[in-house]
Order: structure tokens, then C-alpha cells, then sequence
């Protein structure tokens, strides 16, 4: 929804620490592709999430 943030304590994950796998997890590409992190699997990844809401975008 546009113009809400959508925060709760409960549905935080624990961060990671360098080093340890990410937990499965796909989501929509700008392009509207589903992307999943097992296709990267075995693959150094950098998964950078922007908050598009606050970049002017």
C-alpha cells in the first residue's frame, strides 16, 4: 500500500552475520520476473533491497 510502512517487531528477522546463508526467499523484479534466492545458489550474491519510497523514484 502505497504511503504506509509496514513494520512489526514480530515479522523482523534476525540479522545475519557476513558469512551465513540467507534464508529461501523469491520475490518480484522491477520487471514483475519472480526471482529466487535458490537461483543464485552456489553463486557469491549481494541482494541490496532500496527503499524505493524514499528515493525521489
Amino acid at each position: 500500500m502505497i504511503g504506509r510502512c509496514h513494520h512489526s517487531r514480530r515479522n523482523r528477522m534476525a540479522a545475519l552475520q557476513p558469512g551465513t546463508p540467507a534464508p529461501e526467499f523469491s520475490l518480484a523484479s522491477h520487471s514483475g520476473q519472480t526471482l529466487s534466492l535458490a537461483g543464485y545458489r552456489g553463486r557469491r550474491t549481494v541482494v541490496a533491497f532500496l527503499p524505493f519510497a524514499f528515493t525521489g523514484g
